[in-house]
C-alpha cells in the first residue's frame, strides 16, 4: 500500500485563478488520457474511488479542484504511478498554449506532486 503526504506548496494563490483553472485542465485531461489508455470508463472508475461519475467528468473536464487524497486514489486506481502521470502532464501542458505560464509556477509544481508521493 502507497502512503501520500500533502505538501503545502501544491496549492496555487488565489491571485493565479487563471493559472489555477489551466493547471486542473491539464490535470484532468492527463487523468483522462492514462484512464482511456488503461482501458476504464468513468463508471468503472467511480465504482474503484467511490467518486461519483458526474465528479470523474468534472475532474476530467477541469471543471473543479482536486484534492491531493483524490487524486491519489483515482491514480492508485487507474494501475497508474506519478511518473506516468507527470509524462502526460507535461506533454498536455506544454503542447497547449498554457506553455507561456511562467515556468517557475511549473516547476513548484511539478516538485510539489513529486513530494506528496512517498514511496
Amino acid at each position: 500500500m502507497k502512503i501520500y503526504t500533502v505538501s503545502p506548496t501544491m496549492s496555487i494563490s488565489q491571485n493565479n485563478k487563471h493559472i489555477r483553472k489551466q493547471l486542473c485542465q491539464a490535470i484532468g485531461t492527463a487523468i483522462a488520457h492514462i484512464r482511456i489508455r488503461h482501458g476504464i470508463s468513468q463508471t468503472e472508475l467511480s465504482l474503484r474511488t467511490n467518486i461519483s461519475q458526474p465528479r470523474i467528468s468534472e475532474i476530467e473536464h477541469g471543471e473543479c479542484n482536486i484534492i491531493i487524497k483524490t487524486f491519489c486514489d483515482i491514480l492508485d486506481n487507474l494501475g497508474s504511478n506519478q511518473s506516468e502521470f507527470i509524462i502526460e502532464f507535461n506533454r498536455i501542458f506544454y503542447k497547449t498554449k498554457q506553455k507561456k505560464l511562467h515556468s517557475k509556477t511549473i516547476t513548484v509544481f511539478t516538485c510539489s506532486l513529486n513530494n506528496a508521493f512517498y514511496l
